[in-house]
């Protein structure tokens, strides 16, 4: 953070690089405390997104086609709505670790359902919060699916062409860092607010919105070279997941093909989903936790 002073006022300033290597210093430093209160809710989320798979592949089909979405995976609108408590319990207790002398929202009473040894947490904050993620993750589904869209006109007419792939990766890379931009913009004041609501308890936008105005593009850069991270850790585990199927495919080669296909499928669901879901629940909070750490102390 820095402070850039202008006649009649302060302005709180950003260092993208800066929160960028303090994110991932604190996710890598902290592996063991931060598995230690997500791996439940890393089951909860698995375990949802099993039953929306089986929602979606159900004969005859059990979700009407306004729910679909090829952008997001599982392929419908309902997967951001279905996790995001999971998420938003994570991101509680992330803000818990770096505001514990001055976090105001209560965190026992009548109205809260606690319990640390699995990182549960069902209390109106949460809830909220779990609001704002979905919002996050809905607007985020939105623009991949515009962005598939695009891409899916730009195969059908060049498919008569022997060069089409090649305009279908050319589209893929000119068109990702609008869709970066496109999803940040919306999603980091969004994440911050959600972060907010976790430490005070309450929905207030007025007290965030000067800082996020001064540092809305400063904002999205973050997000954008997180995502990034992101994006290589998830392109990781999945390559990873391929070369593994192989030899799991052959350990079950006495079942039925079907069932060999299902069982590998499941046995590598957690240790590969488990690094995707550390970055895309953990990563974010670490990041607004640490925004919102400096902007207090400039405060």
């Amino acid at each position: 953070m820095s402070q850039e002073s202008q006649p009649g006022r302060t302005r709180k300033l950003l260092r993208p690089i800066k929160v960028v290597m303090a994110t991932l210093s604190y996710c890598l430093g902290n592996v063991g405390r931060l598995v230690s209160f997500s791996w439940f809710p890393f089951l909860l989320t698995i375990a949802t997104v099993l039953a929306l798979q089986a929602l979606l592949y159900a004969y005859p089909r059990m979700l009407p086609d306004w729910l679909i979405n090829r952008g997001v995976a599982p392929s419908t609108w309902l997967t951001p709505v279905c996790v995001a408590p999971f998420f938003a319990m994570v991101w509680a207790y992330v803000l818990e670790e770096f505001f514990k002398r001055n976090f105001d929202r209560a965190v026992a009473g009548p109205n809260v359902i606690r319990v640390e040894r699995l990182g549960i947490e069902v209390s109106r904050p949460v809830l909220l919060a779990a609001l704002l993620l979905a919002v996050a993750g809905l607007y985020l589904g939105f623009v991949k699916l515009v962005r598939f869209y695009i891409l899916y006109e730009i195969v059908v007419r060049f498919r008569s062409d022997a060069d089409s792939g090649h305009f279908v990766f050319i589209w893929r890379m000119l068109s990702w860092p609008a869709y970066a931009f496109a999803a940040a913009v919306v999603q980091a004041p969004l994440y911050l607010l959600t972060g907010q609501v976790l430490i005070s308890g309450r929905f207030a936008i007025r007290p965030l919105w000067s800082f996020v105005y001064q540092n809305w593009l400063r904002l999205c850069v973050i997000a954008i070279i997180l995502g990034i991270v992101q994006w290589g850790v998830e392109w990781l585990a999945l390559a990873l997941e391929g070369e593994a199927h192989p030899f799991l495919l052959e350990w079950f080669g006495g079942l039925p093909r079907g069932w060999q296909d299902n069982l590998a499928g499941y046995v590598l669901q957690l240790p590969f989903s488990a690094p995707i879901f550390f970055v895309r629940a953990i990563m974010p909070a670490a990041a607004v936790a640490i925004v919102l750490k400096g902007r207090q102390a400039l405060a």
